[in-house]
């Protein structure tokens, strides 16, 4: 009958264990996992990379060899009283290069906070069989001194209740026991001396890397001058302070030459805001005078497309023309423009006499800023009369009933 709990090497941890066996290196185991499994149970696979949701994270507290089984790893941590508020339904072991390792199907267990009315540090151990224990080793954290200290307590207690044997104080790392020591308990405490010792050795080691590491980084010159960097296609510098200066003048001899080439009213001492303003202002400009030539323009198009809208400017003066018959003896008739104009000629004819016509001309002075008019008629008095009233509307006065008028206006 299959396990109900269980824990299985992943393929990846049997590959890196397998590495370690063949070439002697160690397999350095750091990081427990806790999950839920997502509400539910469900059975680990080797193919697996991660636990299926994590619930806790944190430092492995300990790794021990099996006293009977020599190839059993039991791989420890805990879990402080003031952490919780989760359900444990699998357990992930992972190295120092984040690979998983092995994982676990665990007992349901809910992990209490004191919000919940109770609170309990809470063990977790999990253990693996690997052909060789000597090649999987424990990489120390030196904040994480939690695990001997629990191994002190536990050995303590067990001190403390066999009988015939008195214990007196039970430090973290001397027991003084009054009488003669009892072999299991000389046993228990010889491992667990060792391990203090062990961790102990390996914290000086790590402080002392940390101090030298501490020093050597106090001791490098950061200073821009003294700072050297590789060489950057377009840069000539080889340190931070000269590349510095070598960007703010590739900077300003950006400025001088778009001041250059656009001109008035840009200066060589603007600066790229007082450009951009501008430079902005001219494309505004731009763009309303082609507005008022009929090509509709905005400041916000790019200087390229405002460009392509002068060759659509006709330069060619604008004309119109029409005609109209008069509905009644003596009225007026308006004609509106959209610009001003510099030429109006309107002609009149009888209807009942095509020899009987008029001309009436009337042109734009420059020098005087007013119109001059000139009359012909031939047959018969039918001059029409033109009374311009704005600079986009005329009037033709003193129509005749059913004669036809043709107008033409040119632009001014």
């Amino acid at each position: 009958m299959a396990e109900q709990f269980y824990s299985i090497l992943t393929s990846i941890g049997k590959a890196k264990i397998a590495n370690a066996n063949a070439l002697g290196n160690k397999l350095n185991l750091t990081t427990l996992v806790l999950g839920d499994g997502n509400g539910k149970y469900y059975n680990p696979t080797e193919n697996q990379e991660a636990i299926v949701n994590e619930v806790w994270k944190g430092n492995i507290s300990s790794i021990t060899t099996d006293s009977k089984n020599p190839n059993w790893i039991v791989i420890e941590t805990i879990i402080a009283g003031n952490v919780g508020g989760f359900f444990i339904r699998e357990v992930g072991i992972f190295d120092d290069e984040g690979s998983l390792i092995a994982i676990g199907k665990y007992p349901e267990t809910y992990k209490p906070v004191i919000s919940d009315g109770s609170t309990k540090d809470l063990i977790i151990r999990m253990i693996l069989e690997v052909s060789n224990s000597a090649n999987v080793t424990l990489k120390i954290d030196p904040a994480i001194i939690m695990a001997t200290k629990k191994d002190v307590e536990v050995l303590e207690s067990k001190i403390r209740d066999l009988k015939g044997v008195y214990a007196e104080d039970l430090l973290d790392e001397t027991v003084i026991i009054e009488g003669e020591m009892h072999p299991l308990i000389k046993s228990e405490f010889e491992k667990v001396e060792t391990k203090i010792n062990d961790n102990k050795e390996n914290l000086q080691e790590v402080t002392s890397q940390m101090a030298e590491m501490t020093k050597e980084i106090e001791n490098i010159d950061l200073s821009a001058n003294k700072v050297k960097l590789n060489k950057v296609s377009g840069m000539n510098a080889t340190e931070v302070q000269t590349a510095i200066q070598e960007l703010f003048q590739f900077a300003d001899n950006g400025k001088k030459n778009i001041s250059t080439v656009i001109g008035s009213p840009l200066t060589t001492s603007d600066t790229f805001d007082s450009m951009k303003s501008k430079i902005q202002t001219l494309k505004n400009t731009f763009a309303t005078n082609l507005t008022s030539k009929e090509q509709s323009s905005s400041g916000s198009e790019s200087l390229e497309s405002l460009i392509n809208k002068v060759k659509n400017i006709n330069p060619q003066k604008k004309w119109v023309k029409g005609d109209f018959k008069g509905s009644e003896s003596g009225s007026s008739r308006s004609v509106y423009l959209k610009w001003k104009p510099g030429v109006i000629i309107v002609n009149s004819e009888d209807p009942y006499n095509s020899n009987y016509t008029s001309c009436t001309i009337v042109a734009w002075r420059p020098d005087s800023e007013s119109y001059a008019r000139s009359y012909s008629s031939m047959g018969a008095n039918l001059l029409a009369d033109i009374s311009i009233v704005s600079d986009t509307e005329f009037k033709v006065n003193s129509l005749r009933n059913e004669f036809a008028y043709r107008w033409l206006a040119i632009e001014l």
